[in-house]
């Protein structure tokens, strides 16, 4: 379980490895009541963001793959 601090108390999460799966928590909470709808928003806000994040990474280290496949 990971640990979020908000304004008005520690949120609890199973730890899911994938940010589709953690979103899919995060939403679960929400719609429980266990987070309050607009922490639930920011957190999935949140996750877009870093989604965004590994795409460019991921992009970034293939361009870079294919452009030394085409010096040789």
């Amino acid at each position: 379980m990971s640990c979020i601090e908000t304004a008005s108390r520690p949120i609890n999460l199973p730890f899911v490895d994938s940010l589709a799966g953690q979103g899919n928590e995060i939403i679960r909470a929400t719609m429980q009541g266990k987070i309050p709808p607009d922490i639930g928003s920011q957190l999935i806000t949140a996750l877009a963001n870093q989604a965004k994040v590994i795409e460019i990474d991921e992009l970034t280290k293939r361009i870079e793959l294919l452009e030394q496949a085409n010096e040789h």
